[in-house]
């Protein structure tokens, strides 16, 4: 218990950390919120909600309620937060761990949250509490990434020898939330972001709060020097290195 309570405080402090330059680095979040928003309003709207009401679990700074805005879709939107910070920066985000979602049963019709369960120490809790909190006929849509995200990285310590820097992003829970729901339909988007060299990519991972899942061992110059060769030898085009993210969107029915 001690250890996952641990790890939770650190996903807390590291985000809270990034909370006041976060818009002006989290691209590829902004990018997947829009993704997100835009089939959740398809889903809405294929089973005739009205006047809905949505819980956006692990809000950040609000890009999802961005995007949802930006459709001009209409929608009662319940957004929160662990992090105090990046719920301050929202402005109307309450401050709520998502294993304990503070919402009655059947209270939602819809629950959203994009590339955030990926940082929870235990997400089967997480799905519970969507599955708990969603009346009969609505739906949950969730973007994590999934395994293939970062492989170049990967890939790259790999062939080096050194220790993976990065989140193992599997899904071995997806039996289990299966069992959750109704239907499950799953879909992934695969987006190729491109960065000057390897510590600009190591820098934005750490930017946007995952400093928890980002950090290696420390390394001498003459690896940094082997990563930067074999990364740009294997996975580079004349737009700079190439990082894979792997994108799993998640949508269940009660």
């Amino acid at each position: 218990m001690l250890r996952l309570f641990s790890f939770k405080q650190r996903v807390q402090h590291d985000f809270s950390a990034a909370a006041q330059h976060y818009d002006h680095v989290a691209l590829l979040q902004r990018q997947v919120a829009k993704s997100l928003a835009h089939q959740a309003v398809a889903a809405s709207r294929e089973l005739h909600q009205k006047n809905p009401v949505w819980l956006d679990m692990g809000c950040g700074t609000g890009f999802v309620e961005q995007a949802l805005h930006d459709l001009r879709f209409d929608t009662e939107l319940l957004s929160f937060d662990l992090s105090l910070p990046m719920c301050n920066v929202h402005g109307k985000a309450i401050n709520a761990d998502m294993e304990y979602v503070p919402v009655g049963n059947g209270k939602c019709n819809g629950v959203l949250s994009s590339m955030a369960i990926q940082w929870v120490p235990q997400p089967l809790k997480v799905w519970n509490e969507m599955a708990r909190v969603l009346e009969p006929g609505g739906f949950c849509l969730i973007a994590v990434p999934a395994e293939n995200t970062l492989h170049e990285l990967v890939k790259t310590y790999q062939a080096c020898g050194l220790q993976q820097p990065v989140y193992d992003f599997s899904l071995p829970y997806l039996g289990e939330v299966n069992a959750l729901f109704k239907e499950v339909e799953i879909r992934h988007e695969i987006i190729k972001w491109h960065y000057p060299d390897v510590m600009a990519l190591l820098r934005s991972i750490k930017q946007v709060g995952a400093r928890h899942k980002a950090q290696a061992q420390t390394l001498t110059r003459g690896q940094f020097k082997a990563l930067e060769t074999y990364y740009r030898q294997h996975f580079a085009d004349d737009k700079g290195i190439i990082a894979t993210w792997d994108i799993c969107f998640i949508k269940g029915y009660v």
